[in-house]
Parts: structure tokens; sequence; C-alpha cells
């Protein structure tokens, strides 16, 4: 296990090198990451960490996709959407428009999820997505909207248990060894997909709804309050934020947001 004095030595190389701040991410959390990362490119110290990155430009992206990883599903916690479906999205009928934000969508299934309610509701057509994401090789899966044939039976089954009726194929094609969400992808008003460091990077647009999903456990209390000041500047009064379960805000959170829903971790923008 790395120790400390490590841990802070590779942050400040990876920002001197890439520009990419990892200064205000929990330590405990990113410690185990790094020291899996090390594990993984078989490297036995922290100076070969420092070494590779230093003579291997695009080292950065593997290391990313290892430190940066998000778990997803489809469908992810069943309560939640069978919410979303009944109680937030008629919020949303009367909206010529709806901009929505995935923020930290991972390989995307939180994305097809939500678009397959927005359409089993009439919605889809007025949606304006983006979907946004540090890890590249995450954010390419997302794209495309390909996953492996096994997926497509946790697709159907987190469906139907989310409140679904219908065939997911309703939505995709199937192959013998893919499901891609092709069909549900030309359906929206706006489907885009960006490379995008929550910490640090702009973000253009106002959004009505903005999900951001067990990113904020990775987060210490500053770098929360960044985070939602950022999801407060670009949203309105009555625009929705939905966390995931394991996240928690800092005290000073109503700043910016109030607890709506609590069950089920949705915020409230504060006027």
């Amino acid at each position: 296990m790395l120790k400390e004095e490590e841990v802070e030595a590779i942050i400040e190389a990876i920002y001197q090198r890439y520009r990419l701040d990892f200064s205000n991410y929990e330590r405990s959390s990113l410690k185990r990451r790094l020291s899996k990362a090390m594990y993984k490119f078989k490297l036995d110290s922290a100076v070969d960490l420092w070494r590779k990155m230093l003579y291997e430009p695009n080292f950065i992206h593997e290391l990313i996709d290892t430190i940066a990883v998000n778990l997803t599903e489809p469908f992810r916690n069943a309560d939640l959407w069978k919410f979303l479906r009944r109680k937030v999205l008629p919020l949303l009928f009367d909206r010529p428009q709806i901009h929505i934000w995935h923020a930290g969508c991972a390989t995307g299934e939180e994305v097809y999820s939500f678009m397959i309610l927005l359409k089993e509701i009439n919605l889809l057509h007025k949606a304006h997505i983006l979907a946004t994401d540090i890890n590249p090789k995450a954010l390419e899966v997302a794209h495309q909207g390909k996953y492996s044939i096994k997926a497509s039976e946790q697709f159907q089954q987190n469906y139907f248990i989310a409140g679904g009726i219908h065939d997911i194929r309703r939505y995709c094609s199937i192959t013998s060894h893919y499901v891609v969400f092709d069909k549900i992808q030309q359906e929206a008003a706006a489907l885009h997909f960006r490379q995008h460091n929550l910490i640090q990077d702009p973000i253009d647009g106002c959004f009505d709804l903005i999900f951001c999903r067990n990113v904020f456990i990775y987060f210490d209390p500053v770098l929360k309050m960044r985070v939602l000041r950022t999801f407060y500047e670009h949203s309105h009064p009555e625009s929705l934020l939905v966390m995931g379960y394991y996240d928690s805000l800092p005290q000073n959170h109503e700043e910016y947001f109030e607890l709506l829903y609590p069950k089920h971790k949705i915020y409230l923008r504060k006027e």
C-alpha cells in the first residue's frame, strides 16, 4: 500500500504533468485506486509510476481508466426509477424543452435507462441530453451505446423491476454478441457525450435535471461544495439534482440545494 506522502507526490505529479487536479479527492479511496493501478500495471513503487507518466504521454488515459472507474448498471436502484417515472417526470410535461446533464455518466447505462423512461412518457423528443465523464474509455462505450449480450439480459431484468412493461428490443438492436442502443439514440432532441473534468472544466448550459450519482463519495467537503456551486450556477429555480444512494453532501449544502425527496436523494435548487 502506498504511503501518504507518496499519494501526495503522485497527485502533484499528475497535476504538474497533465493539469488534472485530484487534490480534493477522498484520500483513502484514492490511495486504494492508485494501489490498484500500480498492481495492474506491474509497478513496484511510486517512482515507477512517476517514470511511466513521464515517458509515456498516453499512460494517463489508462491510469484514469483505473482510478476513476464508476460502478454502474442499467436501472440501478429500481425504486428511484419508479419514483422518477411516477412523481418527477410529470413535473416536466409543460416545458417546451428539457435540458438534462448526466455528470459522471461512466459507461452510459444510466443515460440510456433514463432515455427509456423519457420515451415511455412521451418526453424524449423534448430532451436535450448532455452526458459527461472524465474517463475517455468509459465515455467511448457510452457514446456507442454498445454493451455485451449479457448486459442486455440485465437491462431487461432491471427494466421490469423498475416498472417497465415492454421488450427491451423496442429500444435497441441485439446481435449474438452485443446490444446496441441505436434506436433510442435517434429519438432525443439532442444527445451529446463529452469528456469533462467535473472538478475543473467549464460547462455550458442551464439544466432542468442533473444526475450525479455515486460520484461525491470520492470527494472531500471542499470539493463537494465546489461542484455543487457549478450545479447551482448551471441550473435554475425548480431544477432538480439526483444524487447516488451513498453520496453525502456537506453540512452547508443548503446554500445551494435543499433535500426534496430524502429516500431517493433528490434535491431542489434554491432561489
